[in-house]
């Protein structure tokens, strides 16, 4: 499912239940906005006003490029990651993902251990698991009957 299907998706959901453009979601009102890149079809006036009415961003769409409005934040971003990041790679997944991006970091370098409910299981881990799941089916069945 594309990004602007599930927008459309969202937006007709909210239309049927609170009535047509009464509750708008925020990402339909960044797509009239412009901040999808420029719709295929132009967007009627009424539209744009209904949805647009009290958008933060203001109420004209814009006709700038998208990404131009963003503030560069790669150099913050490296300064964020002194000492934990070795590579532009991890620098990027800090930027991308902050939170996640730095408990990975951490893990990835072993400056803390990794939860035991993320590490990865085993075959055995596996085997094990079947074979206390098949046991406790069996003990149930006993006590049933």
């Amino acid at each position: 499912m594309t990004l602007t299907s599930q927008i459309v998706g969202v937006q007709a959901v909210l239309n049927v239940l609170f009535g047509r453009y009464k509750m708008v979601s925020m990402e339909t009102q960044d797509y009239v906005y412009g901040l999808y890149g420029k719709p295929p079809v132009p967007i009627s006036d009424e539209i744009r006003k209904l949805v647009l009415k009290g958008y933060k961003r203001g109420k004209e769409p814009i006709t700038c490029r998208p990404a131009d409005l963003i503030e560069p934040e790669m150099e913050k971003a490296k300064e964020e990651t002194k000492g934990l990041a070795r590579d532009l790679c991890d620098t990027l997944t800090y930027a991308l993902y902050p939170k996640t991006g730095v408990d990975f970091l951490k893990w990835k370098y072993a400056i803390e251990p990794m939860p035991e409910k993320l590490k990865p299981k085993t075959l055995e881990d596996i085997k094990r698991e079947n074979e206390a799941m098949a046991q406790a089916k069996a003990e149930a069945q006993k006590k049933t009957g």
